[in-house]
């Protein structure tokens, strides 16, 4: 099971940044996910959507975080789904 290692690279991490700037992500779950990532998680082979209690996701593929999903936003019908806690 590959897990994402930090930092995770530059391009990514500035997309990210982005999406949760773009799609107004409320800063408890920022810190969430933080703590999250800081904790170099393991996550399913292929893509993969993690949702936090809030409803808000992070979707990637093998070890790289690709973005954030609105609440409103659904995960791909192929993602392996799991909780954020």
């Amino acid at each position: 099971m590959p897990y994402i290692f930090l930092p995770v690279p530059p391009y990514f991490q500035k997309h990210l940044e982005a999406r949760m700037l773009e799609r107004e992500m409320p800063n408890s779950d920022i810190d969430l996910l933080q703590k999250w990532l800081a904790g170099a998680p393991n996550v399913p082979a292929g893509s993969w959507c993690g949702k936090l209690p809030s409803g808000w996701k992070i979707v990637g593929k093998d070890y790289l975080p690709n973005s954030t999903l609105k609440p409103s936003q659904s995960c791909h019908k192929n993602d392996v789904i799991f909780d954020i806690k």
